[in-house]
């Protein structure tokens, strides 16, 4: 997904499921979490 495209479609979500979700995709989350920019960089 593009940058812009990501920014143009976003959404909240209030409502979730209560389906687990598979180990691989949270530690993908967390992996590319480690890349995104906080307030002491």
């Amino acid at each position: 997904m593009e940058v812009i495209e990501c920014i143009k479609t976003r959404k909240s979500i209030r409502k979730f499921r209560h389906d687990p979700v598979p180990k691989n995709i949270l530690t993908e989350i967390i992996n590319t979490a480690q890349w995104s920019p906080s307030y002491k960089n």
